[in-house]
């Protein structure tokens, strides 16, 4: 599991929901990333209060996939918003 437990977005990074997809920005930099419905179910997500464990089981129930590919699906995406600047310094 990743080492971010309690994952939050950064606060300099902005989204909006667009025909099904959400668009996230970040503003200090030239980052962009399009979320499909799932990733952006998870940004939404990401305040800093749920925990990995809390965002697999909101995933498995919300979406038809099993908590092992949520687990390991999740893990990834965490570490590309991480990457590019899209979640709290402090959180990472």
């Amino acid at each position: 599991m990743s080492q971010i437990n309690l994952p939050q977005r950064s606060q300099m990074a902005s989204f909006e929901r667009f025909d099904g997809e959400m668009i996230v920005v970040k503003s200090d930099e030239a980052v962009m990333r399009v979320l499909n419905p799932v990733g952006a179910f998870i940004f939404e997500r990401l305040d800093g209060r749920m925990n990995l464990n809390d965002l697999v089981q909101a995933i498995t129930e919300t979406f038809a996939v099993s908590p092992e590919v949520a687990t390991a699906d999740l893990e990834r995406f965490i570490e590309d918003l991480s990457r590019r600047g899209l979640l709290a310094a402090d959180r990472v």
